[in-house]
C-alpha cells in the first residue's frame, strides 16, 4: 500500500505444506515492512519477519518432529530495474 509517493507499507503471509507418506513438512512465513524509496530504482526498508519450519516423520527409520522458529527485525536495501 502506497502511503505517499516515497513511502510504502508492505505485508505478506506465505504457507507451504508437503506430505509425502511418512514425512510431513510445513513452512509458514509472515512479514511487515515500511519502505522508503528515495530514488526511482533504490529502496530502503525496515521490517519484521516471523518464519516457522516444521517437519515430522512416522517412518520406521526415524520417528519424531523437528521445529525451527525465527523472528525479529530486518533492515534491507533493494534495487529494481
Amino acid at each position: 500500500m502506497a502511503l505517499t509517493d516515497r513511502w510504502l507499507l508492505s505485508m505478506r503471509v506465505d504457507r507451504l505444506s508437503l506430505d509425502t507418506g511418512d514425512i510431513d513438512g510445513k513452512v509458514f512465513s509472515s512479514g511487515l515492512d515500511l519502505i522508503y524509496q528515495p530514488w526511482r530504482h533504490v529502496s530502503i526498508g525496515l521490517g519484521y519477519r516471523d518464519i516457522n519450519f516444521q517437519i515430522s516423520s512416522v517412518s520406521e527409520d526415524w520417528r519424531g518432529k523437528a521445529q525451527v522458529q525465527q523472528s525479529g527485525p530486518t533492515l534491507f536495501l533493494a534495487t529494481s530495474f
